[in-house]
This record gives structure tokens, sequence and C-alpha cells, in this order.
């Protein structure tokens, strides 16, 4: 890495003419530069790395930082659909905002922009985790936001201790909503789960020890709900599995990602029914 990449590095990734200036590069250093590819202009009197995620750079270029569902998609976080659009956090006095492919044009219409920017936390290329959560909750809805603030939670990038300030300013049901996220889904599927069951109005807990079996979710004290993710599955250890838990009186539904995530009304029914007949109790 040249010293220049090193500065822009130090920086946070994006870097203003006149800051580079002060650290002694000139502009016919910078011209060379971006003609040999080691940085690129990404609107004017502003730098970026080459090797910057194309979201990020979409949103500088625009004149703000990535938020909402871009920034959740980048740090990594469960989504269950990528965003078409890019959105863009700014501030609410943000003026000349540019097209997100082109910034010699001034029409930001490609971007969603999030006019909430108050350019504390995160970096200069994206919105702090907190931050980026509470607009995924206004803009995507709830759901949404449950999926990437446990995801984070899991992952350890937020703690318990972070949600009171994500959830402030948020809607009453929004916020009750997120306030009972934790870190104990291992999946977008699990946590989806968790999120729809509680309409069931049963106790749902999760990662429950059973013998020697740790299950995704109890349902009341009786009713075992294991979520076969996306990944391929040892059918024998689960069938081996289930039979040890029915053997110490349990009920066993097993439900694959794609039920929970895009037939959720017929899991639900399904759940109800067996609610009805006792098999949680």
């Amino acid at each position: 890495m040249s010293r220049l990449q090193q500065v822009i590095v130090e920086l946070g990734g994006l870097a203003a003419t006149f800051e580079l200036h002060r650290r002694g590069f000139g502009r016919e250093r910078l011209r060379t530069a971006v003609r040999a590819g080691e940085i690129r202009r990404i609107r004017q009197g502003w730098y970026i790395l080459p090797e910057t995620p194309a979201a990020l750079a979409d949103c500088a270029r625009v004149g703000g930082r990535a938020t909402c569902i871009t920034a959740v998609e980048h740090a990594g976080l469960w989504v269950r659909e990528h965003a078409a659009e890019i959105h863009v956090a700014v501030a609410a006095n943000a003026c000349q905002l540019r097209d997100p492919h082109d910034y010699r044009r001034r029409d930001p219409s490609d971007a969603v922009v999030h006019w909430t920017d108050s350019g504390t936390g995160g970096t200069r290329l994206r919105a702090s985790l907190a931050d980026a959560i509470r607009e995924l909750a206004g803009c995507r809805g709830t759901e949404a936001a449950f999926v990437a603030l446990e995801s984070a939670l899991a992952a350890g990038e937020l703690r318990l201790s972070d949600v009171p300030r994500i959830v402030a300013g948020l809607p009453a049901s929004s916020a009750i909503a997120l306030r009972v996220a934790d870190a104990k889904s291992a999946s977008i599927g699990e946590s989806t789960f968790v999120f729809r069951g509680r309409r069931l109005g049963v106790r749902i807990r999760q990662q429950v020890q059973i013998g020697p079996d740790r299950v995704d979710a109890l349902l009341g004290d009786r009713l075992v709900v294991e979520i076969d993710s996306r990944e391929f599955h040892d059918v024998q250890r689960d069938y081996a599995r289930d039979a040890r838990l029915m053997a110490r009186g349990y009920r066993v539904i097993r439900f694959t990602y794609r039920q929970v995530m895009f037939g959720w009304e017929s899991v639900e029914a399904i759940l109800r029914l067996a609610i009805a007949r006792g098999d949680a109790a």
C-alpha cells in the first residue's frame, strides 16, 4: 500500500483534496495517482481507494454515507433480500447531491436518501450500525430491523446496551419488538421464526438444552421447532435426534428455511393446530 493510500485509510476511507494537500500530496501527485488507478476521485474534491465496495462508493458519490439496508448488507448482517437501490444518509441541510453513478449530474433520484445523518458514529463511508438499523425499521419495517439487530448481536457488532439508542424515537410497536431481540438466533431463519412466532400467543425459548440435544425453539413446555437451514442436513442424525426428544415426551416439528421465509401462512397454520391440540402444554 502506498503512502497516499495509507493516508486515505487513516482518514476513514474517504479523503478531501485539502486534507491530502495538508499531508504533502500536491495536485500533480493526485492527478497521477488517479490516472494510475492508485486512487479514485469519487466526486469533485473527494478521493477513495480503488477497492472501496461499490455501494459505499455510490453513497459517497451522492454526498453522504451508507445507511439502512445498504449499511446492514455491507456489514454482512442478515437481510431477506438484496436492495435494488443504495440507501444513503445525508445531513438535514445537505445540498448539491449527485447521481450515484455520475457525480457530474445533480440527480440523486436513483438513491433512497435519508435526511437523518448527524455525522456522529460509524465511519466516513458508513453510518453506525445502530443508526442504520433504526433507519431500517422505518424504511423496510420492524421485522427487517429485528433480524438485522439479532444478527449484529450474535456477531458481537452490537451489544444489548445499544438497543435503547436504536429504538429511541421509533413507534411504540417497533420499539417493543426490538427490545426483545437477543443474540440466540443462529440464522436468519431462526430470527424470522421468533419474530413472527410471537403472534402465536405462547412463550418461545431459543437454544434450549434438552438432554444431549440443543433445540432451535421450544414453544410452551413441549413443542420443539427446528429450522433446517439452506445448507445440507444429515437426515439420519435428525431422525435420531427427533426420536430422543419424542421419547422424552416432546412433540417435534421441522420447517425448512424456505417455509419460514416464504411460506409463513402455512407454517403459522400448522403451529396453531399443534398448539390447539395441546402439543405446547
